[in-house]
């Protein structure tokens, strides 16, 4: 089993966003070949996580380490701030409770829904983010 890396740091910026998002397509399609829902829902869980560093944690830069191999793909989304546990935000929402929200907290929700597995670390004053999903299904 050979694991594959790749590790993006950019200034956070929505623009940088996209770029590392084209680039996570790019390895998710290795990853999940034919399987592009799966691809898909990976790509949309880290864009999210990634939008979230930018427009939340006052972050200057956003780093993503990825790391895929025959069994898992693993993301993670690393930014400078204040600790915030996205893991314990999100387990205190549910499905009917985000349709009466006005607004925050969806993208908490959908990262949960669309990974295998999502934790979350702080460590050295950053938020780690990490979302893994499973690539032997």
């Amino acid at each position: 089993m050979d694991e594959r890396t790749l590790v993006m740091e950019f200034e956070a910026d929505f623009k940088n966003v996209d770029i590392a998002r084209a680039s996570l397509q790019g390895i998710t399609a290795d990853c999940f070949g034919k399987d592009t829902e799966r691809a898909s829902d990976i790509t949309m869980a880290a864009n999210e996580a990634m939008n979230n560093a930018v427009e939340h944690t006052g972050s200057t830069t956003v780093k993503v380490e990825v790391a895929w191999n025959d069994k898992v793909l693993s993301v993670f989304v690393i930014s400078d701030g204040p600790p915030f546990d996205p893991v314990a935000a999100v387990a205190e929402l549910k499905q009917e409770d985000i349709l009466e929200r006005d607004e925050g907290g969806y993208g908490l929700y959908l990262i949960r829904e669309l990974v295998d597995r999502f934790e979350y670390e702080y460590r050295d004053s950053h938020n780690i983010w990490k979302l893994f999903k499973l690539t032997g299904i």
